[in-house]
């Protein structure tokens, strides 16, 4: 390496360094919080509805017209809220490969722009249903009594009502 080089190296960043430091990187575009866009309203009205056992259906509303980006976040009962679903522009949701007669607590959220997130929607807790008896039967035990028996469907503990 010849000694021309070597002074290069040298002398180069000690040029360069306080000229960067003093007078910024020419033609970068600076970029402060103001940037950002305000978070928008929370949506409202956020329903779910048990669609059977294993299905749930969401609605809501968009107060904001047009911030129309939404993340889904879910919980079963007693554990703490985790991200579901982001990046949607529809006002339902069906989310499915739910635990039958299992408890869900949904919150949404809309935002737009660098990391303006709303505050969250009004909680929706629905349960979903158990699954059906199995193996019903009735047979006549006499003229005035009919014996019922089936199987609980369900892998929770569930009661059953007879009409």
């Amino acid at each position: 390496m010849s000694i021309d080089w070597l002074i290069l190296l040298v002398v180069l960043p000690l040029v360069l360094v306080p000229v960067v430091l003093l007078w910024g990187f020419s033609g970068c575009a600076s970029f402060s919080a103001d940037d950002l866009s305000p978070p928008p309203n929370p949506p409202t009205g956020l329903s779910a509805i048990a669609m059977g056992t294993t299905q749930m259906n969401l609605t809501w509303q968009d107060p904001t017209i047009g911030a129309g980006v939404f993340l889904i976040s879910r919980a079963p009962e007693g554990q703490p809220l985790s991200p579901l679903a982001d990046n949607l522009t529809a006002l339902s949701f069906s989310d499915s490969a739910l635990l039958e007669g299992t408890t869900y607590i949904y919150e949404v959220r809309s935002h737009v722009g660098l990391g303006a997130v709303s505050t969250g929607s009004n909680l929706a807790v629905t349960t979903t249903v158990p699954a059906a008896p199995t193996n019903f039967q009735a047979a006549a035990v006499d003229d005035q009594t009919i014996q019922l028996s089936w199987q609980n469907g369900s892998a929770k503990k569930v009661s059953y009502l007879v009409e």
